[in-house]
């Protein structure tokens, strides 16, 4: 039985460090958020002082000042890749809408999908198409899919291509549960070694609690992918744990 998700995550990928709790006054617009940027490029202390500072004199790096760095290099971020893509309206019109978007871990994103090679035409598309991954999914748990899709035989070209671009909230999923489920019922009904690589490919969103059902049936009646419902098990216990996770 394939196994998803247990082989080494690759160096970009590693879990990022969960933010602090959000402070009860935290920035709800788009200039609060401008705002808090200038406020960290003002307090941000010259690099001779930073160098001639040591032990106990250091500068201490404040809860409040660590909001505000991370929100000037999300904001630095996404600049860059307006200019770069001459997307600049788009991004601030997203950030008009989500603020909060600068207080996440955006600039992480955007190096983690550039390290795969997705283009930044397409980066900026995910952001404005779909900015629910960045809030609720994080580089890691994105890094366990793609190895996922990868041991089912897709490819960093496709990964950049394909699967970002036209199944982009696939990366939200669960490998514990979504994925690997899935893929223990297919490979319980039939669907095993090529069947499985060539469903993986041709129907990725089959890796979804939300269409997984309809494509199983369907493919069940057909006879297709080694499927048939006389090889179906019952999956009961499979639907009960997908519904436990939120976003799919």
């Amino acid at each position: 039985m394939l196994s998803l998700g247990r082989t080494t995550m690759p160096a970009l990928a590693a879990p990022t460090a969960p933010l602090a709790a959000r402070p009860a006054n935290a920035p709800a617009t788009a200039r609060c958020c401008r705002a808090a940027a200038v406020r960290a490029r003002a307090r941000a202390p010259p690099p001779a002082a930073l160098a001639r500072c040591s032990g106990s004199a250091a500068p201490r790096w404040s809860p409040e000042l660590a909001e505000e760095h991370l929100v000037l290099s999300n904001m630095r971020a996404l600049q860059a890749l307006g200019r770069r893509t001459g997307e600049e309206g788009a991004l601030d019109s997203l950030l008009e809408e989500r603020p909060l978007l600068l207080q996440l871990q955006v600039e992480n994103w955007l190096q983690f999908l550039g390290a795969y090679g997705v283009k930044d035409c397409d980066i900026v598309k995910l952001l404005v198409t779909c900015p629910e991954l960045f809030e609720r999914s994080n580089v890691h748990s994105a890094g366990l899919v793609i190895l996922a899709f990868k041991q089912l035989g897709w490819r960093d070209v496709h990964i950049a291509n394909r699967l970002v671009p036209l199944y982009p909230r696939l990366l939200a999923n669960s490998i514990d549960l979504d994925m690997q489920p899935v893929v223990n019922e297919l490979e319980a009904a039939g669907c095993k070694g090529d069947q499985l690589r060539l469903i993986a490919w041709e129907v990725p969103r089959i890796f979804s609690r939300h269409t997984f059902r309809r494509y199983l049936r369907q493919f069940q009646a057909l006879g297709v992918y080694g499927l048939s419902r006389e090889g179906a098990v019952s999956s009961r216990a499979v639907a009960a744990t997908m519904m436990l996770h939120p976003f799919g």
